[in-house]
């Protein structure tokens, strides 16, 4: 008798209870077999279920194999808005819309992705036409690169779009690309050995974007020769990569564009010409699909004045150099290389360090659409600057109203105190520091800003503090990390030193942060953890949700998103500890006691104040306003302070320890158990802060007359002086009630755009913190004149 044919297996999950929540967990070898065995023998049914949209796939894989589904696969909900309704599509199946409303792209920011997500994203992508993935910030293993190369070159996949993002790269991922042909590495501190290892492997490749890798002149000169070998690039994204000048391009602009020809280059060219004829006839004969010979690309050629030229990359319609630093001096090169180029093509300088105004706008006029200070077609360039490729971009909370309050008030000083020449090489500063900021010249912008930071030594301490914290953004917009956290950490100090505890709370919150942007997760912690102290010490229940908020990005990052919701909805909904909390009571006692510790507080700068900042040593006058320590030892230095020795641990829920020693024993830690689901950026509205009052005395044009009189009096000013200050106030009384001269003085700077790339900070919100700088500046000034 013929052997019984073996039952076939029914499907079941491999596990048999499915988390409520997705976890990332660190898969191993024998646990990607079990996977891969499971796939390939049920691959019958589960190519019956599977549909045309890649959410789907996923939820019923996740489903039947019994694992909680990865967050970046669950289709976020849409609100329908009655008032727009169409009754025609009310119930109409989803699986009936058309193939290009299918979703075809996939998007994984800031958060781990385990190897069975990824397994599973390959078993799915081709029959869902998936085209496009895009992974920002994920922290990506060795082994997690194989498995996406595998999605790359699964012949029946069909992905050609890849945006690897703030990740470091793997070089053998690099030699697995050779399918995609729109690839973008942004932020990925790219090596020479990784340029060259990347141009050897991207036959296929159509757009490629190099944004913000601080590229050598020899990876240029490998991009270069990547150029002369494939003829089929149609944009090149070199943004942000510190090239000083034009020349450093020559390996790459003397691969583009049109070049005279030989006799015997032309004769070769017409040999080429006629083979490829040829072979296309040949295709034609040709009955079995599949069979074809390749059809080699010949680049074209054009006759000009009785001379053949060939048009080297002619389909190389864009290159982006923004934001580096080409000068004045590479104006005769440029215009050298765009009269060798087509009539489509495009060089795109936004932000580069060109002060001859003139000169550049003469170029500008000369070539035409050719050159230009801005990315034009954006809708045929993905690889244009990602205004949402960095998560954690974070808005300043600014005085808005105050600092349009000080615009005015700087320009109607300006009849008063225009013969004040101190006051006019201020104004000088602020215009040049803003045109820095404005044209992304981040380098000379931190140099004035530190002499901006020298000068405010001759102010009061909260000016100084001021620019100390402008300065700190600036070193964290140019990446600078070390530095960011180094003058954060003087304003921790400061903070000490002037006996405020709003500046120390917004100092360790900004050092979290920043702990957070380098992925130093338990760093992070330690900051926010003292924050929230001093947090419960001022009753600031404000930001005790914004802590929270953190702490939950923190978590999130690390896939406890079940802990994370619980605390996103604390935060969202401004749930305080409560004030018989034993943690809180701890808490606030540790606040008291280190302030009664401090054993110098000063509200006058002197040299004193500057050594206890550590801006100073010894005898030394120089003001040291950058480290040369890096991150990890910076950080280990700081947490030798005092303030650090005692680490605070606090209950998940107040009445799971009532007793201050259970909360010294470190039972349960609230911090080991929080996340937040990272909805804050949909949901800005629900967070934007109140305009915080950012000093302790009113300004001088919001008080009243008497008020007013009264407090000059109290000054060092001649008393003789009062009247004609009573007649200043009626001219300023008088000038704000003319609203088309308050309109030439608004800058807008209430539509902050958060959405300039490799800017912790936007632009509008940056400049706002200095004109409320200067305002305050300018002020100080007429107080304290003789």
């Amino acid at each position: 008798m013929p052997p019984k044919k073996e039952e076939r297996k029914p499907l079941e999950p491999m596990f048999q209870e499915i988390p409520l929540f997705y976890e990332y967990i660190d898969y191993s070898n024998e646990q990607m077999e079990q996977l891969n065995e499971y796939l390939n023998y049920f691959k019958p049914e589960l190519s019956a279920m599977m549909k045309n949209n890649i959410f789907d796939n996923m939820e019923i894989l996740c489903q039947t194999i019994g694992i909680a589904r990865h967050p970046s696969f669950i289709l976020p909900t849409q609100m329908i808005d009655l008032n727009d309704f169409d009754e025609n599509t009310k119930f109409r199946n989803p699986e009936e819309l058309d193939g290009d409303q299918v979703p075809q792209m996939i998007q994984i920011n800031s958060i781990k992705i385990d190897l069975f997500t990824l397994r599973l994203l390959d078993y799915c992508a081709g029959v869902s036409g998936l085209t496009t993935i895009k992974m920002s910030n994920n922290g990506l293993t060795a082994r997690q690169y194989q498995q996406i190369a595998q999605i790359i070159n699964n012949p029946e996949n069909k992905v050609k779009k890849l945006f690897i993002d703030w990740q470091q790269i793997n070089e053998n991922f690099l030699q697995q690309v050779q399918q995609i042909e729109f690839l973008t590495l942004r932020s990925c501190q790219l090596t020479n050995q990784q340029i060259q290892t990347l141009t050897l492997n991207v036959q296929n490749l159509k757009c490629l974007d190099l944004y913000d890798n601080r590229l050598s002149k020899e990876a240029l000169n490998l991009i270069g020769k990547m150029l002369g070998q494939n003829s089929l690039m149609e944009y090149l994204g070199l943004a942000k990569n510190q090239i000083q000048t034009f020349d450093d391009l020559q390996g790459i602009t003397q691969n583009i564009g049109r070049f005279q020809m030989s006799q015997e280059e032309y004769d070769e060219y017409k040999t080429k010409e006629k083979e490829r004829e040829a072979i296309i006839e040949r295709n034609k004969k040709v009955k079995k699909k599949g069979t074809e010979e390749p059809v080699p690309f010949l680049e074209p050629i054009q006759q000009i004045d009785n001379n053949w030229y060939l048009m080297k990359n002619s389909r190389l319609w864009l290159i982006n150099l923004s934001m580096n630093q080409i000068d004045d001096q590479s104006r005769d090169a440029i215009e050298k290389f765009l009269l060798q180029t087509g009539e489509n093509f495009q060089l795109v300088l936004m932000g580069n360090r060109f002060d001859d105004q003139k000169a550049l706008q003469k170029t500008k006029k000369k070539f035409g659409k050719k050159l230009t200070r801005q990315i034009t077609n954006t809708s045929q360039i993905e690889t244009t600057l990602n205004n949402q490729s960095i998560s954690s971009l974070k808005v300043l909370k600014l005085p808005y109203l105050y600092t349009k309050h000080n615009q005015v008030l700087s320009t109607s000083r300006k009849l008063l105190l225009e013969e004040n020449s101190v006051l006019m090489q201020l104004n000088n500063q602020k215009k040049d520091l803003l045109k820095l900021i404005y044209d992304r010249q981040l380098d000379d912008a931190i140099d004035t800003t530190k002499k901006l930071v020298q000068q405010c030594i001759a102010y009061d301490l909260n000016i100084f503090g001021k620019s100390l914290h402008i300065l700190a953004d600036m070193y964290i917009s140019n990446r600078e990390f070390a530095n960011g956290l180094y003058i954060y950490n003087v304003l921790r100090v400061l903070a000490d030193v002037q006996n405020n505890q709003a500046l120390k709370i917004e100092a360790l919150i900004q050092m979290g942060d920043l702990c957070k942007l380098q992925q130093q997760y338990q760093l992070s912690k330690i900051f926010l953890k003292k924050a929230l102290q001093y947090v419960w010490y001022m009753n600031d229940t404000e930001n005790e949700a914004t802590i929270y908020d953190y702490f939950g990005v923190l978590y999130y990052v690390q896939g406890e998103l079940r802990l994370a919701k619980e605390y996103h909805d604390r935060a969202m909904n401004f749930i305080k500890e409560s004030n018989d909390s034993a943690a809180r009571k701890h808490g606030i006692e540790y606040v008291k006691t280190y302030i009664k510790r401090i054993n110098y507080q000063s509200q006058i700068m002197n040299n004193m104040v500057l050594s206890k900042l550590g801006l100073i040593q010894g005898n030394e006058t120089e003001i040291k306003l950058n480290t040369l320590l890096d991150f990890n030892i910076l950080t280990d230095q700081i947490l030798q302070d005092y303030e650090f020795q005692v680490e605070m641990s606090t209950p998940n829920r107040p009445q799971r320890c009532i007793t201050k020693n259970g909360v010294l024993q470190n039972d349960v830690d609230m911090f080991e158990n929080v996340k937040e689901l990272h909805e804050r950026q949909k949901k800005r509205k629900f967070f934007e802060k109140k305009i915080p009052v950012m000093h302790l005395t009113r300004s001088v044009f919001k008080q009243t007359i008497e008020e007013q009189l009264e407090q000059r009096m109290k000054t060092d000013k001649q008393k003789n002086s009062v009247d004609e200050f009573k007649k200043q106030l009626q001219k300023f009384h008088t000038y704000k009630n003319f609203p088309e001269k308050l309109e030439k003085v608004n800058i807008n700077h209430l539509s902050p755009n958060r959405n300039l790339i490799g800017f912790k900070y936007s632009f509008k919100p940056m400049r706002h913190q200095l004109l409320d700088l200067f305002g305050e500046i300018e002020q100080y000034m007429y107080l304290h004149s003789s």
